[in-house]
């Protein structure tokens, strides 16, 4: 009978492997053959989940974006108006581990600018989003502004 794969969990652990070779020793060094040598696997294994070097840097954001998003929500459960956007200024100018690393893989994407870009534009887009929502929440002048 067949092993059944959680191929998000997969995905996963090919992002957090693609984000230590990235703060070990920069973007430059993600490769597929790198990642594949990080988790002890063969490249085939990766390019069964990942099938490029553009898409593990794409999965290494995608994998930040899961977690932003689960720690803005957290962040501002519960608050609402000028508290909601306190909380919310407050965790975007947190860091977290990855930040450095996940920078550089945002400037090499940007860079590239391939479809892989569209990953950098649902996060800030986003993002923005979740202030103007909190800024006409909050009930202050010009707050559409």
């Amino acid at each position: 009978m067949p092993q059944m794969v959680d191929e998000q969990e997969r995905r996963q652990e090919i992002a957090r492997a693609t984000l230590e070779i990235t703060e070990a020793q920069g973007a430059n060094a993600v490769t597929i053959r790198a990642v594949a040598k990080a988790l002890g696997r063969s490249t085939a294994f990766v390019t069964n989940y990942v099938p490029s070097r553009a898409q593990l840097m794409f999965n290494a954001l995608d994998y930040a974006r899961g977690l932003w998003t689960e720690e803005r929500t957290q962040a501002t459960q519960g608050v609402a108006g000028v508290e909601r956007l306190v909380e919310l200024a407050r965790w975007i100018c947190q860091t977290n581990e990855h930040d450095r690393a996940l920078r550089s893989l945002w400037i090499e994407v940007l860079a590239g600018s391939g479809p892989e870009i569209k990953v950098v534009t649902d996060i800030t887009d986003h993002t923005f989003d979740e202030f103007q929502q909190s800024a006409r929440g909050s009930g202050l002048r010009k707050a559409e502004e």
